[in-house]
């Protein structure tokens, strides 16, 4: 476990407080705008969503770093994760073309069982 772990982990809190802020100050001004509050409520609702979120948010990034257990299995899984041998680019190109051609291959026999089946359906039903 190195120090630098640690860090990135509390950088993935910050992010993690900024999405779930960003999340609620978004459904915060949809129900806003739904229950027509954006015009009776002009001169403080939007600094109350704006507070309101940000302290969600906080909240949030508090009770996701207040477990130590917690933040001891994501170090754990931080380390563990730089012990993983990853693919090259070369061989990530080549798996993902591999993917795609079964993909292609599938779609096509896929294609043609539909077809074949809408074709016999129409036949027998008489269409």
């Amino acid at each position: 476990m190195q120090k630098d772990d640690s860090t990135w982990l509390w950088f993935s809190y910050l992010v993690f407080a900024a999405l779930v802020a960003l999340s609620v100050y978004h459904v915060a001004d949809l129900a806003s705008i739904q229950m027509g509050w954006e015009q009776r409520y002009d001169a403080w609702l939007p600094n109350a969503k704006l507070f309101g979120s940000l302290a969600v948010g906080l909240v949030s990034m508090y009770w996701l770093q207040s477990n130590s257990a917690r933040h001891e299995y994501y170090l754990n899984s931080i380390t563990e994760l730089r012990k993983v041998s990853w693919p090259t680019v070369n061989e990530t190109r080549q798996m993902t073309i591999i993917v795609l051609i079964f993909v292609a291959i599938f779609a096509a026999i896929l294609g043609a069982f539909d077809f074949v089946w809408n074709r016999s359906m129409g036949f027998i039903l008489g269409a």
